[in-house]
């Protein structure tokens, strides 16, 4: 979510009069050549929307009360008018919020695709221009209608699904504040942030952060979980390729006599090096298999977390080719070892018997 080549500044956590001058910070920061874009909203992505209304479809009934307000609730988010082309986000039918103003006496209302079928319709065209209403008992909604529709994305982290989402515009909960600079000089444009903020709000500090910290932090245990995961696997996989070559070596030695007389006998090199072979190929087949059920369970479970997620069965062909390439890489090393005692000199094999 986010355009390319920029970097955005996130500044929130702040107290209300910082929100009731929001739209004459955004006019500072629009003068300054380092500012791209400034939008605002009450969440900061990828938390998890926690607020949420009851709704009023006009002149829909629910059941058979003869009743329009909806007994259940959807998901709610206030967002500034430039958030979703801020966001490079899609308005799949319908329009981009209007410029809003305290005394309008109607609300605009923007749905995404979730909340499109959670209100019983599957086309935007059918829903877009319905008289609406939300109803909430610290917020006083004014009727108005859905303007648009805009396509879903994912706004929390994959840990969740997407919601059913209803955007309007009311500055006084904008919580968070979103400033796309340049991603090519960003000391320079933080610098001058910070001054147009100390010009707007001289009794605040200026306390920022960027959206892909952000984001990264939201997937921490996934990245300290990859980087232990890969740092492990590459320490077992040394041990078990030295553990290896170790036992391949102390077995075709303890079987230097049987090699000696095999070729004194006339047996072919290959012959020696299948017979030397075929116990370890078929302790690493066993182990092969039972590496990879153990595996495939251990990933199954930890997918479960997502709730979009790759399913394993779908690629289990990509898991298959993974596990023949290794086992195929460690019976190359038996192989090699085998290869390495059959070309010895029968005479010396015997001798040292």
């Amino acid at each position: 979510m986010g355009k390319k080549d920029t970097k955005t500044i996130v500044i929130q956590k702040f107290p209300k009069p910082v929100r009731e001058d929001y739209d004459y910070f955004k006019q500072q920061l629009s003068k300054s050549p380092f500012v791209k874009e400034v939008t605002a909203s009450m969440e900061t992505p990828p938390s998890q929307i926690m607020d949420g209304a009851n709704f009023e479809i006009i002149g829909q009934k629910e059941d058979d009360n003869n009743t329009s307000i909806y007994k259940k609730s959807i998901y709610i988010n206030s967002v500034d008018d430039t958030y979703f082309d801020f966001y490079d986000l899609k308005i799949l039918f319908g329009e981009d919020f209007p410029n809003y103003t305290k005394d309008q006496d109607f609300d605009s209302y923007i749905i995404n695709e979730t909340a499109m079928k959670y209100l019983g319709y599957e086309n935007p065209e059918d829903i877009v221009g319905i008289s609406f209403k939300l109803r909430h008992g610290f917020i006083d909604f004014k009727d108005g209608k859905i303007i648009g529709v805009v396509n879903d994305f994912y706004y929390s982290s994959l840990h969740h699904q997407i919601e059913p989402m209803v955007y309007f515009q009311r500055p006084e909960f904008y919580y968070s504040f979103f400033i796309n600079i340049d991603s090519t000089k960003v000391q320079e444009s933080v610098k001058q942030i910070e001054q147009i903020w100390d010009e707007v709000y001289p009794s605040y500090p200026f306390a920022y952060s960027f959206s892909d910290q952000i984001y990264n932090q939201a997937y921490i245990n996934e990245y300290t979980q990859t980087k232990l995961s890969a740092g492990f696997s590459i320490i077992a996989i040394i041990i078990s390729f030295t553990g290896l070559i170790g036992l391949t070596t102390i077995m075709t030695n303890r079987r230097k006599k049987e090699i000696g007389i095999r070729k004194v006998l006339g047996s072919s090199m290959t012959n020696i090096v299948r017979n030397l072979s075929m116990e370890f190929f078929q302790m690493i087949f066993i182990a092969s298999v039972i590496a990879f059920f153990i595996s495939f369970y251990i990933m199954n479970n930890w997918l479960q977390n997502f709730v979009y997620r790759i399913s394993l069965t779908e690629n289990l062909g990509v898991l298959l080719i993974i596990f023949i390439g290794l086992a195929t890489s460690v019976m190359s090393i038996v192989a090699l070892m085998a290869y390495y005692s059959a070309r010895k000199n029968p005479i010396n094999c015997l001798r040292d018997e």
